[in-house]
């Protein structure tokens, strides 16, 4: 690749966040909530064993919540414009892989 060419980059499933996974659709009892009526549809909560999961659909005596990653199941697409190309540090040949960026900087304009 080149300096400022850009290519579309897309990533499918199973190569991201995996396949939506059926099993972690959950239905979880109004009895199981602390405060079934403070619940919403789209909201975040936490379960019993702490795993985070998105409300999906609520009724008079239980809700259904899907502890699946967001992205779960989607094709991701991607725009990526290479913005500059230089050599490897010693240290990233040695580790494998680029230096992430320190906490005062966060890389080149836009990027953040």
């Amino acid at each position: 690749m080149k300096q400022d060419q850009v290519i579309d980059v897309v990533i499918y499933p199973e190569e991201a966040y995996g396949p939506k996974e059926v099993s972690l659709i959950i239905e979880v009892s109004n009895e199981d909530l602390e405060d079934p009526a403070a619940v919403s549809e789209g909201e975040y909560i936490q379960l019993f064993d702490g795993t985070e999961a998105i409300v999906v659909e609520k009724n008079d005596d239980h809700i259904i919540v899907d502890a699946n990653h967001p992205l779960a199941g989607q094709t991701l697409y991607y725009t990526v414009k290479i913005s500059g190309i230089r050599d490897a540090t010693e240290e990233e040949i040695i580790n494998g892989e680029p230096s992430r960026p320190t906490a005062n900087s966060c890389g080149p304009a836009g990027c953040c």
